[in-house]
This record gives C-alpha cells, structure tokens and sequence, in this order.
C-alpha cells in the first residue's frame, strides 16, 4: 500500500517544531525544566521530525503510545479551567498564567491534529517497532535524567486510571514499557480499524 500524507511536510513540520519551541520557552518562564523529559513535551519535536523525512510511521508511532493519555489530559484541563476545580495540572498552569495554559492545551491535542494529518495511511508494524524504541528510550530518559519524587511520564504511579487518584500497578516501575506498549498496541489496533472502516 502506497504511503501518503497531507502536504506539504515542510509547513506541519515547522508547525510542530514552532510547538515545540514554546513549549521549551514555557517551561523555562515557569522555571519547571525539570518537567522537558515528560513525553507531551517531547511529541512535538518527534512529530516534527517525522513530518520533515516524511515518515508516516514515525508520527504514528507517537500516536499508538499517546493518543488516549493526551486526550484524556486534554479534556482534564479543559474541564478543570471550565468548572473552576482544580488538579494538579490546572492549579500549576493557573500559577503560571495565560501563556502556560494556552501551551499546556496546545501540546495535548497535537496527537490528535497528528491523527488527522496522517489519516490517509494505515499504520503498519513498523509503527510499533518505532513506538517501543521511543518507550525504552523515555523510560531510560526519565530514570537517568528525573527524581523519582516527580514522577514524570508516570513511570512510579498512576492517574490515569485511577481518576485523578495516584496509584500503582503490579511492578509499575518495572513494567512500565510493557504497560504502556500494551496502550499503544491498543491504538494501534485503533487507528488500523479506524483507517480501514473509511477507506476499507
């Protein structure tokens, strides 16, 4: 199957980088650096790169392991701005002001606008071999590089899915590639099904 993707690459790549760049800019306003290994923070530059070689597989690649964790934040903050109920995420950003809500939002819907973008093509293996490969290198990453008491990317507990309550899985930190592979093998399937019940 012939690989396509919405032109041009160049305009969505510097978009992303663009992204990316604010996002550094914002957590070096805030003073939160310690929080650049989080992986919203490093999408946008991956999908930069992927959009600038044209490598499909790459940006789905970061789709199959954030698509639903970003979502799911996404809507958190939305409907903590909205309702005026603070988390952790929406009384940080509040601290921070306009600018750090409006990148924080930004950064947890580029998935999504990387959906779009490459829905014309299906994903393939490939972009589950490149989706374990940036796993074991962020989980690399957030050990050597981060505190344990931050728990960046989650890699000591949870909220996902325990509803804005901490918790941890069986052997979190040991398993957390394996856990969070078996997220992005879910949306790979995902994308697969989604791609094939519009173009067949």
């Amino acid at each position: 199957m012939r690989e396509m993707i919405m032109e041009p690459n160049l305009t969505f790549g510097l978009f992303f980088l663009l992204l990316g760049i604010l996002t550094v800019i914002r957590l070096v306003r805030s003073d939160t650096t310690r929080d650049l290994f989080w992986f919203c923070n490093i999408a946008p530059f991956v999908l930069a790169i992927s959009f600038f070689v044209n490598n499909i597989q790459l940006a789905k690649a970061m789709i199959n392991i954030g698509l639903f964790p970003q979502t799911i934040t996404f809507f958190t903050l939305v409907y903590g701005f909205v309702s005026g109920k603070n988390n952790s995420d929406t009384k940080k950003a509040r601290t921070y002001g306009g600018f750090y809500i409006a990148v924080e939002l930004l950064i947890h819907v580029v998935l999504i606008l990387a959906l779009i973008l490459t829905f014309s093509s299906a994903p393939t293996a490939e972009s589950l071999k490149y989706s374990l490969i940036i796993l074991v290198f962020l989980f690399v990453l957030t050990i050597q590089f981060t505190s344990p008491r931050w728990d960046i990317n989650e890699l000591y507990s949870t909220r996902m899915i325990g509803g804005g309550k901490m918790i941890r899985l069986p052997f979190h930190t040991e398993f957390w590639v394996v856990y969070a592979f078996i997220v992005a093998w879910i949306t790979f399937f995902f994308q697969y099904a989604l791609y094939h019940m519009v173009f067949g």
